[in-house]
């Protein structure tokens, strides 16, 4: 039977058929055969064209590396997810810095860290500009209406054809308005701040700091997370707030903590 699927395999590699590299898959899981198993998955992947499937796949792989003790490959395939998603899936953020440190490669945490600091304050940034445009976009349409009504105590003589243009140009405006606001709106949704993954970054790199043993960088990340969210410390996320006082016990101001 063995030789049998060996042979199947071959037939799967000179055909490409992502249905036997399934059934095979299936196989060798039944069969203990973890690192052919791995293979199959890297090969159902590589024929898969919906994202949501192919991720699902990587991240079986993935998962199956790791047990068998090959976190580098493991990393690889979370890392390449990690860019296909444009840097936004946290939850492979999340497998990523566990592995790293598991493995302690802190200076690749990081930089993973760092990569997704810079890309949530671009966000950040992006929303703010966005809110500011769409504000300034209202008061816009509110002076061009007002200024739409003087002209039409100005032009009351003015004859029906006049009358009918100048309707119909108003109408195109606020159908080019309307589509520009649903532009700005869609492009929002897009790069919206996401609290809830911005935290699990302020988690992980104060979590590094105490690591490393420098616990007033873990104090002021907790600080700066403070200021970009906006709220007073005591409604900060309980676990950033278990490292912050870890750190300041750590630095010996156990009076803060």
């Amino acid at each position: 039977y063995a030789k049998a699927r060996e042979f199947r395999l071959l037939q799967a590699c000179l055909a490409r058929d992502p249905v036997l590299w399934k059934e095979l898959y299936t196989e060798y899981m039944e069969a203990g055969d973890f690192h052919r198993a791995t293979m199959c998955l890297k090969r159902m992947a590589a024929t898969e064209k919906k994202y949501s499937i192919f991720r699902q796949l990587q991240l079986d792989r993935a998962d199956l590396l790791i047990g068998l003790e090959e976190p580098q490959q493991a990393i690889t395939v979370y890392s390449d997810l990690w860019k296909r998603s444009q840097h936004k899936d946290f939850e492979v953020f999340a497998h990523m810095t566990s592995l790293f440190f598991q493995t302690g490669r802190f200076d690749k945490l990081q930089k993973l860290i760092t990569n997704a600091k810079e890309m949530m304050d671009t966000e950040n940034s992006a929303e703010k500009k966005a809110k500011e445009e769409e504000k300034s976009g209202k008061k816009k349409k509110a002076k061009k209406e007002g200024d739409g009504k003087e002209d039409e105590k100005k032009e009351a003589d003015d004859d029906d054809d006049d009358e009918q243009d100048e309707m119909e140009k108003l109408l195109n405006d606020d159908e080019d308005n309307s589509f520009r606001k649903r532009t700005r709106k869609d492009s929002g949704k897009k790069r919206k701040f996401n609290a809830k993954n911005y935290l699990t970054v302020v988690n992980v790199e104060c979590e590094l700091h105490i690591e490393k043993g420098h616990f007033e960088k873990a104090i002021s990340a907790t600080y700066e997370a403070t200021k970009v969210l906006k709220i007073p410390m005591e409604e900060m996320h309980p676990d950033v707030l278990v490292r912050f006082a870890v750190a300041h016990i750590m630095s010996g101001d156990v009076e803060k903590a």
